[in-house]
């Protein structure tokens, strides 16, 4: 919270909406870490541990962010991800992650 406070926010409430969702997409648990935080120009609020290395890296963690912060609901996480169902499930099976389980929602 300290590092949202701090921040002066020149883009108003726009930058902090994509600073949250994209801190969401990146946060490696429930809570959102300072870690997580991009301020304007891409600058880290801290330096974060260990940062993807390509685009499907960004893509796969992404995906698998979404579909767990959903709790494996893959319509949802879709949606949240601004992508179709099916083509949520390609990138799933394309990157390896685990499908829900059968008699789970989607």
């Amino acid at each position: 919270m300290r590092a949202l406070e701090g921040h002066s926010w020149p883009g108003n409430v726009r930058e902090l909406r994509n600073v949250l969702e994209r801190a969401l997409l990146v946060s490696e648990g429930a809570t959102i870490e300072v870690r997580d935080l991009r301020f304007a120009l891409g600058s880290p609020a801290e330096p974060a541990a260990e940062a993807p290395q390509t685009l499907e890296d960004i893509e796969r963690r992404a995906i698998d962010n979404a579909v767990r912060a959903e709790n494996g609901n893959v319509e949802m996480a879709a949606r949240r991800l601004a992508i179709s169902r099916s083509g949520l499930y390609l990138k799933m099976k394309k990157y390896g992650l685990a499908q829900p389980a059968k008699g789970s929602t989607d």
